[in-house]
C-alpha cells in the first residue's frame, strides 16, 4: 500500500504517532477516534472521482451549451447541468464541434477540468449516465424540510425561486447575494452550525461542493437539488441525504429548450422530478463506513 501511495489508516495511542511516523518515513496526521473525524479525513476529492469512474463508455450523440443550461444526449439518456457565467473565473471558449461523438466517460472526466464551461460538459455527461427514465424515486419537493433537522438555522446555498415562502427564516448564501442573501463566502460561518443544509446542484460546476459538505461538522441533513443533480445512491456516502434532481423524459424538446435560453421552469415539460433519500438500505452510509473504527 506504501508503495502505491495508498493512504493508510491505523489505530494506535495519540503518544505513539511520532515514532510510526519515523517507522512508516512519512508523515502522520493523529486523528480523533469518532465518526465526524474519520468523515472529514477520508471524504476530499472523492465524490466526483467516483462518479467520472462510474459513467458507462457510450456515445455521446449531441452536446447543447445554452445560456443557462447544458445539455449531454445518449441513445440511453439525457444530462443537465447549469452552464456557469461567462465571467466566472476561467471560464473560456471550448473548441466546439468535436463534442458529439465522442464517449461519455471521456466527457465525465471533464468534471475535473479547471474551466468552469468544461466542468459542466462534464458534470452534464455524468447525469446523462444516471439519470435514465427508467430510474424510480419520488417527486419530492427538496427545498421542503426534511423532517430531521437539527436545532440550528437552515442553510440554503443557491437563491431559489419562491424559496422565501418555502423557508421562511433561512440563511440564503449566494454568489451574487441580492437583498437578505449572504455572500458565498460566509459559508465557514454558517454552515459547521446549522440545522439543515440544502445546496445547488451548480456546486459541482463551481466546484464547491465537497467544500460545502467538508463544512458541516454537525453532521446536518444534506440535501443537493436542482436539474443538474445526480441521481446516484452513492452519493450517500458522502454526505448527502437527499438527491432532488431531474429525468429528462424528452431530449429533443430539452434539446431546444436549453438552446433557446430556457430556464428550469420550462424544462419541466420535458421530464420529471425525481427524488431519492438516504434510508438504511441505501449504499454505505457514514456511520456504515466508519462505524467499526
Amino acid at each position: 500500500a506504501r508503495a502505491r501511495g495508498a493512504a493508510l489508516l491505523i489505530e494506535a495511542a495519540f503518544d505513539d504517532h511520532p515514532a510510526w511516523a519515523a517507522a512508516l518515513g512519512v508523515a502522520v496526521v493523529p486523528l480523533a477516534q469518532d465518526n465526524a473525524a474519520l468523515w472529514r479525513w477520508w471524504r476530499p476529492g472523492r465524490l466526483v472521482e467516483e462518479m467520472v469512474r462510474n459513467t458507462p463508455a457510450e456515445t455521446v450523440e449531441t452536446v447543447v451549451i445554452g445560456l443557462n443550461w447544458t445539455l449531454v444526449i445518449t441513445e440511453n439518456g439525457a444530462g443537465l447541468a447549469q452552464t456557469p457565467v461567462k465571467s466566472a473565473p476561467g471560464c473560456r471558449p471550448l473548441s466546439g464541434g468535436g463534442l458529439s461523438g465522442r464517449r461519455l466517460d471521456y466527457l465525465a472526466a471533464w468534471a475535473h477540468a479547471h474551466n468552469p464551461l468544461a466542468r459542466a460538459v462534464g458534470v452534464a455527461a455524468i447525469n446523462a449516465g444516471l439519470n435514465h427514465v427508467a430510474l424510480a424515486g419520488d417527486d419530492e419537493d427538496g427545498l421542503a424540510p426534511i423532517g430531521w433537522g437539527g436545532p440550528g438555522p437552515t442553510v440554503v446555498v443557491g437563491r431559489f425561486p419562491g424559496l422565501d415562502a418555502k423557508l421562511p427564516g433561512a440563511l440564503v448564501l449566494e454568489q451574487a447575494p441580492g437583498p437578505g442573501d449572504m455572500p458565498a463566502e460566509a459559508a465557514p460561518q454558517v454552515v459547521p452550525a446549522c440545522g439543515e443544509l440544502m445546496i445547488t446542484a451548480s456546486t459541482l460546476v463551481s466546484a464547491g461542493l465537497e467544500t460545502l459538505l467538508a463544512l458541516n461538522e454537525s453532521d446536518a441533513p444534506v440535501t443537493l437539488v436542482g436539474p443538474g443533480t445526480p441521481l446516484s445512491p452513492r452519493l450517500f456516502a458522502h454526505g448527502i441525504d437527499r438527491l432532488a434532481g431531474f429525468v429528462v423524459e424528452d431530449p429533443t424538446g430539452a434539446a431546444r429548450t436549453v438552446a433557446e435560453a430556457g430556464g428550469a421552469k420550462h424544462l419541466r415539460a420535458h421530464g420529471r422530478v425525481v427524488t431519492l433519500r438516504r434510508t438504511a438500505a441505501s449504499q454505505t452510509s457514514r456511520e456504515k463506513l466508519f462505524g467499526g473504527a
